[in-house]
């Protein structure tokens, strides 16, 4: 902010992270402080398979007649719909259209001939009116939010889906949603959330701050760059080999034409020992200040 007053071009700033998941607090904090900014591939946090899917399941809790929702959510296939088939589902559109009903009503009312379709029905059900009426009663968002979490075990859905880093990433993505509801509705979530999905599309050719992982920032350069997430176990990861995190660092720090911030997570790191210390290359520099 401080850059962008002194009168720097937002195009002319990026911020890089090791992993798309370092971005969610910084797209938050842009957004309050009315920052445009570009997520490059529209990575955005709220587009995040996992987010995505408990953003429907809060659309469905706000209007059963929401179909996209419930497409959505049917198709994420979490529990306990997840051993659904395609063509059980392609019969519930039809009835559907048939009686000019909504998918969700459809989807309860069906005469299922399989006794386990008709139990996970049931679950289903009984989960979303649970959920429901605790929100009735309690109004705490990230209180419902948690719930669907849990009962739809999207924790298991992950460990089953995923692998390695991966696995921890996207639980990481989950416990993050939860700093973004304070003092929200499920209706002003959802209004922000999704209008935080939109802006990456929509300042995509403006002049805006740029966001992306290092990975991505390959062979581009920027006045000033921010590396931030820098954090023994994180970065350098402690599952990766040091020699290609290393390497990464090096991608990250020679991003910068002019100015480099380096966003260093607790008291000690072995890049910034390593590697920015006054007696080490990059203070060595002349036209790069550190």
């Amino acid at each position: 902010k401080k850059l962008l007053e002194k009168g720097d071009k937002p195009r002319n700033i990026a911020v890089l992270y090791r992993n798309n998941m370092d971005s969610s607090h910084l797209e938050n904090e842009l957004r309050m402080r009315k920052i445009d900014y570009t997520v490059s591939s529209g990575a955005s946090f709220f587009k995040r398979k996992e987010i995505e899917a408990i953003l429907c399941y809060l659309r469905l809790l706000q209007d059963e007649e929401d179909g996209d929702s419930f497409d959505k959510i049917f198709k994420f296939r979490t529990y306990p719909t997840k051993f659904f088939p395609n063509r059980l589902y392609e019969d519930i559109q039809r009835y559907a259209m048939d009686k000019s009903i909504s998918l969700y009503q459809a989807f309860t009312e069906f005469n299922y001939s399989d006794y386990r379709h008709e139990k996970s029905v049931k679950t289903f059900n009984s989960i979303i009116n649970k959920i429901r009426m605790n929100y009735t009663i309690n109004r705490n968002l990230k209180q419902v939010i948690e719930m669907i979490i849990n009962d739809f075990q999207f924790e298991e859905y992950i460990e089953d889906k995923y692998k390695g880093l991966e696995v921890d990433d996207r639980k990481e993505s989950l416990d993050n949603l939860l700093k973004f509801v304070k003092g929200h509705t499920i209706e002003s979530f959802l209004e922000y959330a999704y209008m935080s999905m939109d802006k990456p599309q929509e300042v995509k050719d403006k002049n805006t701050i740029q966001l992306m992982t290092i990975h991505k920032s390959k062979g581009l350069e920027f006045d000033t760059v921010f590396v931030i997430g820098v954090k023994d176990g994180k970065f350098p990861s402690e599952r990766g080999e040091i020699v290609e995190e290393a390497r990464l660092f090096y991608v990250a720090v020679t991003r910068a034409k002019n100015n480099l911030f380096i966003n260093q997570i607790g008291s000690y790191n072995k890049f910034i020992v390593e590697y920015v210390g006054e007696d080490n290359g990059l203070y060595k520099i002349p036209q790069l200040r550190v």
